[in-house]
């Protein structure tokens, strides 16, 4: 998987590069979600502006993601969520637990 990652004063942001997150390709993704969860800063803000679809594993590694931040005491986030991707959050029940942004933009505001 692809992924970008942008530090800001208080938040890392990683960007998913990649319009479908399946689960042969997402290693990449949990080195970079894990980094920014041990890091100084306390939001991980992941930006899924360019996802159209998320498998079930996309699914669970962001909820991993989100445990493991709470664990440490940090903030996840994510931002950019199309229609169809945030579906599958609200199937899931993911968006009741974790906060879902418009934008990155929207996110970083409220950080």
């Amino acid at each position: 998987m692809i992924v970008s990652i942008k530090e800001i004063s208080n938040a890392t942001i990683v960007k998913v590069e990649l319009e479908k997150i399946l689960g042969y390709s997402g290693t990449d993704f949990q080195e970079a979600v894990m980094s920014s969860i041990k890091s100084n800063k306390k939001y991980t803000i992941v930006d899924l502006s360019k996802v159209t679809f998320i498998s079930s594993w996309g699914l669970g590694m962001i909820m991993y993601g989100l445990t493991s931040a709470q664990k440490n005491g940090k903030e996840f986030i994510c931002a950019g969520v199309s229609e169809k991707v945030r579906k599958s959050f609200s199937n899931t029940k993911l968006d009741s637990v974790m906060k879902l942004y418009d934008s990155v933009e929207e996110a970083t505001n409220e950080t």
